[in-house]
């Protein structure tokens, strides 16, 4: 719920739908709990790539966005984006994905010391404290020797290109 309170005060504050940040932030973590074999199969079953296979932290986004779809009849691509990139990023994201990333990463229930600074400062430089995420993420991942997603890699390009 704490995506959802921070998602909705990021929308309100820059003019985006809350709506539409309410729903993406309630779904985007709808596929994350459920177990690796049934995560593997979904994304056999759906033709994601293999990159998705005996790696929830990925395929949880997009297994979210497709339930979404499926479940629920959500057609709005910029809701079913928010949710599909929200752990990686993209390129050129749309304001909403932009919150629901940024919410999802430094909500009032994240304990990790940059948080609380990362939250105050969403409200005034949204595209910062993305720029700040994909840079941890890159960090993160390298310094465990596990392999950076394209998307993140794309967006962390794309954030410093405007930047």
């Amino acid at each position: 719920m704490g995506v959802c309170k921070l998602s909705v005060e990021l929308s309100k504050h820059y003019g985006a739908d809350p709506q539409k940040a309410w729903i993406a932030s309630l779904l985007h973590d709808y596929e994350k709990t459920i177990s690796r074999s049934e995560s593997n199969e979904l994304v056999k079953r759906y033709a994601l790539d293999n990159k998705y296979i005996d790696n929830q932290n990925l395929a949880h986004s997009k297994l979210a966005a497709i339930s979404a779809k499926e479940d629920f009849n959500i057609t709005d691509a910029d809701i079913l984006n928010a949710i599909s990139y929200h752990t990686t990023g993209r390129a050129g994201m749309s304001l909403l994905e932009k919150i629901i990333f940024v919410a999802d990463t430094c909500e009032e229930g994240r304990t990790y010391k940059e948080a609380s600074k990362l939250r105050r400062q969403a409200f005034d430089d949204l595209d910062g404290v993305c720029v700040f995420i994909l840079e941890y993420i890159k960090k993160s991942l390298e310094s465990k020797g596990e392999k950076v997603d394209k998307d993140t890699l794309d967006a962390l390009d794309f954030f410093k290109s405007k930047l």
